[in-house]
């Protein structure tokens, strides 16, 4: 992650990298607190390595939980943080510093494993079972659904739980197991032919592929997050980058969070956020082009200009014959 160090970085790729990953942090646990926003400007002024500003909230939110007791750690966090406030806080802060370490790094492949690393990555020194899928029953209130409790699919019996589904979803679970169902949805990815594919279609495919991810939920938290880095950076591996800002937009009001938990129902209105997200990126990507070949053809003008005012005063100065 050498590419994110002071030294290989001006202050305005710092700070491009901090506001991608702000976008996708902020859909997820809301605004930084005052002191994540003050320690993170440190390190796009370049006063302080990312690794070090780092380090400071999780000592601040440490000692946080130390002041607090109570039976259990909320989510059995290695911070002993029992306020959900606090938690939220610091949850914020470590997801937008996991995903801009995130956006530094290439992306292998498109499976399992990659999903893993994006949860290990951001969560992995906040809880111990980070990237691990999960060996417990579990259930959560969907705020965004009219406060329904939603029960999620068991980790030792799945099969029936996915039977019925819209044939949309191109993959069959072929073992009673969490790890199973998700090894046949990314290996659904693979099989696709996405270079002969036009990028609506490759949409439509994508969120097919993957829609069911949020009702396997595969890790005791952070599974809307690591779905949502996940389907950004798909996307921009088929040659079809979305703006993150329009994600921010449809997160209003939960909508997003809506149409993500309903992919694998009804993948039609995610897939049109994306689509508008891809379409705005190619407007703004167009846009940089035109504006740096704008500047080009100027300084070109700046530079005959000089060249043709030179030759004039050259053949002033000639002495006559």
């Amino acid at each position: 992650m050498n590419t994110l160090k002071i030294a290989y970085t001006t202050t305005q790729q710092r700070k491009k990298y901090f506001s991608e990953a702000y976008i996708l942090a902020r859909i997820q646990y809301g605004a930084l607190d005052d002191f994540s926003i003050y320690e993170m400007k440190k390190y796009i002024v370049g006063d302080k390595e990312l690794t070090d500003v780092e380090q400071v909230i999780y000592d601040r939110y440490k000692a946080c939980g130390e002041s607090e007791k109570s039976k259990t750690p909320l989510w059995d966090n290695c911070f002993g943080i029992y306020s959900e406030k606090v938690l939220q806080n610091m949850n914020a802060a470590i997801a937008a510093i996991g995903i801009m370490k995130l956006d530094s790094l290439p992306v292998a492949e498109l499976d399992i494993e990659y999903y893993r690393f994006i949860h290990k990555l951001i969560y992995g020194k906040v809880y111990p079972w980070a990237g691990e899928i999960r060996e417990v029953e579990i259930s959560e209130k969907v705020d965004s659904l009219q406060h329904m409790s939603y029960t999620f699919i068991k980790p030792e019996n799945i099969r029936s739980e996915l039977d019925g589904l819209s044939d949309r979803i191109q993959w069959v679970i072929d073992r009673n197991n969490i790890e199973a169902a998700l090894k046949s949805m990314f290996g659904a990815i693979g099989i696709h032919s996405w270079n002969q594919m036009e990028e609506r279609e490759k949409i439509k495919n994508l969120v097919g592929s993957i829609g069911n991810l949020w009702r396997i939920h595969p890790f005791l938290h952070g599974n809307m997050l690591a779905e949502l880095y996940f389907m950004v950076r798909a996307c921009g591996e088929l040659g079809i980058s979305c703006k993150r800002a329009v994600l921010k937009e449809y997160a209003q009001n939960s909508r997003l969070e809506q149409c993500i938990i309903l992919a694998g129902y009804k993948p039609d209105a995610l897939e049109k956020i994306i689509y508008r997200a891809v379409k705005e990126n190619e407007g703004v990507a167009e846009s940089e082009i035109q504006e740096k070949q704008s500047w080009m053809q100027v300084k070109k003008m700046v530079a005959d200009r000089k060249r043709s005012k030179g030759g004039l005063q050259g053949k002033q100065c000639s002495p006559r014959t």
